[in-house]
Protein backbone atom coordinates (compact mmCIF):
# COMPACT_ATOMS: atom_id res chain seq x y z
CA UNK A 1 0.00 0.00 0.00
CA UNK A 2 1.36 3.56 -0.95
CA UNK A 3 1.59 6.26 2.04
CA UNK A 4 1.10 9.31 1.73
CA UNK A 5 4.76 10.24 2.40
CA UNK A 6 5.27 8.07 -0.54
CA UNK A 7 2.67 9.65 -3.43
CA UNK A 8 4.66 12.10 -5.93
CA UNK A 9 2.77 15.29 -4.60
CA UNK A 10 4.73 14.42 -1.15
CA UNK A 11 8.21 14.24 -3.06
CA UNK A 12 7.53 18.13 -4.58
CA UNK A 13 6.54 18.81 -1.36
CA UNK A 14 9.88 17.97 0.36
CA UNK A 15 12.16 18.90 -3.14
CA UNK A 16 10.57 22.33 -2.62
CA UNK A 17 12.29 22.93 0.86
CA UNK A 18 15.90 21.40 0.10
CA UNK A 19 17.97 21.22 2.71
CA UNK A 20 15.94 23.03 5.03
CA UNK A 21 17.71 21.55 8.56
CA UNK A 22 20.77 22.56 7.31
CA UNK A 23 19.95 26.41 8.12
CA UNK A 24 18.69 25.50 11.93
CA UNK A 25 20.58 26.07 14.40
CA UNK A 26 18.19 25.68 16.97
CA UNK A 27 16.40 22.32 17.66
CA UNK A 28 12.37 22.74 17.07
CA UNK A 29 9.80 20.21 17.81
CA UNK A 30 6.91 20.71 15.22
CA UNK A 31 3.56 19.65 17.46
CA UNK A 32 1.04 17.04 16.21
CA UNK A 33 -1.99 18.49 18.23
CA UNK A 34 -2.42 22.54 18.73
CA UNK A 35 -6.14 23.28 19.63
CA UNK A 36 -7.44 19.21 19.29
CA UNK A 37 -5.66 16.13 18.35
CA UNK A 38 -7.24 16.70 14.28
CA UNK A 39 -4.94 19.94 14.09
CA UNK A 40 -1.03 18.72 13.51
CA UNK A 41 1.42 21.27 12.06
CA UNK A 42 1.63 18.28 9.11
CA UNK A 43 -1.67 17.98 8.51
CA UNK A 44 -2.52 19.81 5.66
CA UNK A 45 0.57 17.48 3.92
CA UNK A 46 -0.51 14.05 4.80
CA UNK A 47 -3.56 14.46 6.40
CA UNK A 48 -4.63 13.56 10.65
CA UNK A 49 -2.89 10.55 11.02
CA UNK A 50 -0.08 11.30 13.70
CA UNK A 51 2.09 8.67 12.48
CA UNK A 52 2.11 9.71 9.04
CA UNK A 53 3.29 13.49 10.28
CA UNK A 54 5.82 12.26 12.14
CA UNK A 55 7.57 10.88 9.46
CA UNK A 56 6.78 14.05 7.34
CA UNK A 57 8.91 15.50 10.33
CA UNK A 58 11.51 13.12 10.38
CA UNK A 59 11.93 13.35 6.40
CA UNK A 60 12.49 16.98 7.19
CA UNK A 61 15.18 16.72 9.62
CA UNK A 62 13.12 17.32 13.24
CA UNK A 63 14.30 15.25 15.83
CA UNK A 64 11.39 15.71 18.07
CA UNK A 65 7.51 16.51 18.00
CA UNK A 66 5.17 17.89 20.74
CA UNK A 67 1.51 16.91 21.24
CA UNK A 68 -0.34 19.23 23.59
CA UNK A 69 -3.51 15.72 23.64
CA UNK A 70 -0.98 13.11 24.37
CA UNK A 71 -2.41 12.18 27.80
CA UNK A 72 -5.82 12.20 26.10
CA UNK A 73 -4.80 10.00 23.12
CA UNK A 74 -5.98 6.38 23.55
CA UNK A 75 -3.72 4.27 24.44
CA UNK A 76 -3.35 2.00 21.61
CA UNK A 77 -2.30 5.39 19.60
CA UNK A 78 -0.12 6.18 22.12
CA UNK A 79 1.96 3.25 21.01
CA UNK A 80 1.99 3.54 18.00
CA UNK A 81 3.16 7.09 17.85
CA UNK A 82 5.97 5.94 20.53
CA UNK A 83 6.69 3.23 17.76
CA UNK A 84 6.74 5.92 15.26
CA UNK A 85 9.04 7.86 17.37
CA UNK A 86 11.75 5.07 18.17
CA UNK A 87 11.88 3.69 14.13
CA UNK A 88 13.03 7.59 13.59
CA UNK A 89 15.27 8.19 16.58
CA UNK A 90 12.96 11.09 17.55
CA UNK A 91 11.50 12.18 21.15
CA UNK A 92 8.72 13.56 22.71
CA UNK A 93 9.47 16.85 23.38
CA UNK A 94 6.85 17.69 25.44
CA UNK A 95 2.97 17.42 26.22
CA UNK A 96 0.53 18.99 28.57
CA UNK A 97 0.23 16.66 31.84
CA UNK A 98 -3.13 17.91 32.62
CA UNK A 99 -5.89 19.67 31.61
CA UNK A 100 -7.81 20.25 34.59
CA UNK A 101 -5.89 23.51 35.63
CA UNK A 102 -6.96 25.18 32.46
CA UNK A 103 -10.15 25.38 30.11
CA UNK A 104 -11.04 26.11 26.34
CA UNK A 105 -9.33 29.79 25.18
CA UNK A 106 -11.94 32.40 25.74
CA UNK A 107 -13.35 31.07 29.03
CA UNK A 108 -13.50 31.32 32.72
CA UNK A 109 -11.95 29.30 34.77
CA UNK A 110 -14.23 27.39 36.99
CA UNK A 111 -14.48 27.71 41.03
CA UNK A 112 -14.21 23.96 41.02
CA UNK A 113 -10.99 23.60 38.88
CA UNK A 114 -7.84 22.03 40.04
CA UNK A 115 -5.48 24.75 40.52
CA UNK A 116 -1.79 24.77 41.82
CA UNK A 117 -2.54 27.81 43.70
CA UNK A 118 -4.17 26.02 46.52
CA UNK A 119 -3.00 23.80 49.30
CA UNK A 120 -5.92 21.75 50.56
CA UNK A 121 -5.75 17.72 50.52
CA UNK A 122 -8.45 17.22 47.65
CA UNK A 123 -6.42 19.35 45.58
CA UNK A 124 -2.34 17.94 46.70
CA UNK A 125 -4.15 13.90 46.18
CA UNK A 126 -5.91 15.27 42.35
CA UNK A 127 -2.17 16.65 42.05
CA UNK A 128 -0.36 14.03 42.47
CA UNK A 129 -2.50 11.47 40.66
CA UNK A 130 -2.42 13.77 37.32
CA UNK A 131 1.32 13.80 37.38
CA UNK A 132 1.86 10.46 38.78
CA UNK A 133 -0.13 9.58 35.45
CA UNK A 134 1.91 12.46 32.82
CA UNK A 135 4.98 9.95 34.47
CA UNK A 136 3.88 7.06 33.70
CA UNK A 137 3.32 8.25 30.02
CA UNK A 138 6.34 9.48 30.17
CA UNK A 139 8.34 6.57 30.34
CA UNK A 140 7.01 5.33 27.15
CA UNK A 141 8.29 7.69 25.82
CA UNK A 142 11.86 8.00 27.43
CA UNK A 143 11.29 10.88 29.49
CA UNK A 144 10.47 14.66 28.24
CA UNK A 145 8.92 18.09 29.73
CA UNK A 146 5.00 17.80 30.90
CA UNK A 147 3.84 21.35 30.89
CA UNK A 148 1.89 22.15 33.72
CA UNK A 149 -0.64 25.19 33.69
CA UNK A 150 -1.01 26.88 37.03
CA UNK A 151 -4.91 26.69 37.20
CA UNK A 152 -7.17 29.56 38.14
CA UNK A 153 -6.39 32.08 40.91
CA UNK A 154 -8.31 32.69 44.40
CA UNK A 155 -9.61 36.25 45.17
CA UNK A 156 -10.06 35.23 48.04
CA UNK A 157 -6.92 34.69 49.09
CA UNK A 158 -4.06 37.08 49.53
CA UNK A 159 -1.68 36.19 45.82
CA UNK A 160 1.56 36.00 48.19
CA UNK A 161 0.08 32.66 49.43
CA UNK A 162 -1.46 31.58 46.42
CA UNK A 163 2.52 31.76 45.47
CA UNK A 164 3.77 29.85 48.43
CA UNK A 165 1.00 27.09 47.69
CA UNK A 166 2.32 26.72 44.00
CA UNK A 167 5.80 26.57 45.27
CA UNK A 168 4.67 23.79 47.87
CA UNK A 169 2.95 22.13 45.53
CA UNK A 170 5.83 21.76 42.84
CA UNK A 171 8.59 20.66 45.08
CA UNK A 172 6.08 17.57 46.03
CA UNK A 173 5.56 17.14 42.30
CA UNK A 174 9.52 17.41 41.57
CA UNK A 175 9.85 13.83 43.04
CA UNK A 176 7.16 12.22 41.33
CA UNK A 177 8.81 13.14 38.20
CA UNK A 178 12.57 12.70 38.57
CA UNK A 179 11.99 9.33 39.28
CA UNK A 180 10.19 8.95 35.85
CA UNK A 181 12.71 10.87 34.10
CA UNK A 182 10.51 13.94 33.56
CA UNK A 183 10.80 17.65 33.95
CA UNK A 184 7.73 19.67 35.03
CA UNK A 185 7.57 23.03 32.60
CA UNK A 186 5.13 25.61 34.62
CA UNK A 187 4.19 27.71 31.46
CA UNK A 188 2.53 31.05 31.85
CA UNK A 189 -0.51 31.84 29.73
CA UNK A 190 -2.21 34.86 28.78
CA UNK A 191 -5.48 35.85 30.98
CA UNK A 192 -6.72 37.63 27.98
CA UNK A 193 -7.64 34.07 26.23
CA UNK A 194 -7.63 32.10 29.71
CA UNK A 195 -9.59 34.19 32.28
CA UNK A 196 -8.79 33.74 36.25
CA UNK A 197 -5.41 31.84 35.63
CA UNK A 198 -2.79 32.26 38.08
CA UNK A 199 0.46 32.50 36.44
CA UNK A 200 0.72 34.74 33.75
CA UNK A 201 3.28 36.52 33.17
CA UNK A 202 7.57 35.57 33.17
CA UNK A 203 8.32 36.98 35.91
CA UNK A 204 5.53 35.46 38.02
CA UNK A 205 6.98 32.01 37.04
CA UNK A 206 10.67 32.58 37.57
CA UNK A 207 9.91 33.36 41.05
CA UNK A 208 8.45 30.29 41.17
CA UNK A 209 10.21 27.94 39.32
CA UNK A 210 13.51 29.86 41.43
CA UNK A 211 11.80 29.20 44.56
CA UNK A 212 11.09 25.63 44.23
CA UNK A 213 14.89 25.27 43.22
CA UNK A 214 14.38 21.88 42.11
CA UNK A 215 16.38 19.93 38.39
CA UNK A 216 12.63 18.67 37.45
CA UNK A 217 11.09 21.98 37.56
CA UNK A 218 11.72 24.45 34.87
CA UNK A 219 10.24 27.44 33.16
CA UNK A 220 8.40 27.08 29.65
CA UNK A 221 9.06 30.36 27.78
CA UNK A 222 6.02 30.54 25.32
CA UNK A 223 7.07 33.98 23.52
CA UNK A 224 3.14 34.39 22.53
CA UNK A 225 1.67 34.11 25.45
CA UNK A 226 4.94 36.73 26.68
CA UNK A 227 4.03 38.91 23.79
CA UNK A 228 -0.29 39.41 25.07
CA UNK A 229 0.21 39.63 28.54
CA UNK A 230 3.12 41.84 29.23
CA UNK A 231 5.43 42.61 26.06
CA UNK A 232 9.13 42.84 26.01
CA UNK A 233 9.86 39.35 25.08
CA UNK A 234 13.91 39.72 24.78
CA UNK A 235 14.14 41.44 28.46
CA UNK A 236 11.59 38.54 29.92
CA UNK A 237 14.02 35.95 28.31
CA UNK A 238 17.34 37.65 29.45
CA UNK A 239 16.21 38.14 33.43
CA UNK A 240 14.64 34.39 33.44
CA UNK A 241 17.37 32.46 31.47
CA UNK A 242 18.77 30.64 34.28
CA UNK A 243 14.69 28.95 34.97
CA UNK A 244 13.79 28.33 31.06
CA UNK A 245 13.83 24.95 29.38
CA UNK A 246 11.56 25.03 27.10
CA UNK A 247 10.83 27.80 24.62
CA UNK A 248 7.34 28.02 22.33
CA UNK A 249 6.61 30.56 19.32
CA UNK A 250 3.76 31.62 17.61
CA UNK A 251 2.94 34.95 16.57
CA UNK A 252 0.55 37.52 18.28
CA UNK A 253 -2.63 38.04 17.11
CA UNK A 254 -3.49 34.28 15.74
CA UNK A 255 -0.94 32.35 17.32
CA UNK A 256 -0.09 31.41 13.85
CA UNK A 257 3.39 31.41 12.01
CA UNK A 258 6.14 33.48 13.38
CA UNK A 259 6.33 36.74 11.19
CA UNK A 260 2.20 36.72 10.38
CA UNK A 261 1.77 39.26 13.39
CA UNK A 262 3.51 41.74 15.51
CA UNK A 263 6.65 39.61 16.83
CA UNK A 264 9.62 39.82 14.70
CA UNK A 265 10.84 36.71 15.30
CA UNK A 266 14.72 37.12 13.93
CA UNK A 267 16.11 38.76 16.99
CA UNK A 268 14.30 35.83 19.28
CA UNK A 269 16.08 33.28 17.15
CA UNK A 270 19.12 34.81 16.99
CA UNK A 271 18.71 35.71 21.42
CA UNK A 272 18.21 31.74 21.59
CA UNK A 273 21.76 30.59 19.25
CA UNK A 274 23.53 33.67 21.36
CA UNK A 275 22.95 32.09 24.71
CA UNK A 276 23.92 28.56 22.91
CA UNK A 277 20.46 27.28 23.77
CA UNK A 278 20.46 23.46 23.91
CA UNK A 279 16.43 22.67 24.41
CA UNK A 280 13.93 22.35 22.35
CA UNK A 281 12.06 25.18 20.63
CA UNK A 282 8.28 24.01 20.11
CA UNK A 283 6.14 25.14 17.22
CA UNK A 284 3.71 25.59 18.90
CA UNK A 285 1.48 27.35 16.06
CA UNK A 286 -1.49 27.24 13.31
CA UNK A 287 -0.56 28.33 9.88
CA UNK A 288 -1.37 31.70 8.32
CA UNK A 289 -2.17 29.82 4.95
CA UNK A 290 -4.19 27.30 3.97
CA UNK A 291 -3.08 24.02 3.06
CA UNK A 292 0.48 22.95 1.91
CA UNK A 293 1.17 26.70 1.22
CA UNK A 294 0.68 27.39 4.87
CA UNK A 295 3.25 24.58 6.11
CA UNK A 296 5.58 25.47 3.80
CA UNK A 297 5.51 29.25 4.70
CA UNK A 298 5.97 28.44 8.35
CA UNK A 299 9.23 26.34 7.88
CA UNK A 300 10.59 29.06 6.00
CA UNK A 301 9.64 31.16 8.97
CA UNK A 302 12.12 29.13 11.18
CA UNK A 303 15.49 29.62 9.24
CA UNK A 304 18.36 30.86 9.42
CA UNK A 305 18.12 34.97 8.54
Amino acid sequence: MTTKTQAPSYQTFLNALGDLQESWSLHFAPHIGLNSEEDGYFAPVVGQDPVEQIAVAADLGFKAIEDNFMRYRPKADQARIAAALERRDMRLATFVATFLTTGPSGSVLAADSLTLAARDEDTRTSLRQEITEAAELCKRFGGGYATLLSGRTDPRLPRDYQTANVISNLRDLADIAEKAGLTLGLEPINARQWTGTFVTTVPHGNLIVQAVDHPSVRLIFDAYHVQIETGSILENMALSWPSIGYVQVADAPGRATPGSGEINYNPVFHALVERSFDGYVGLEHAHAKAGIAGVTESLRAIERK
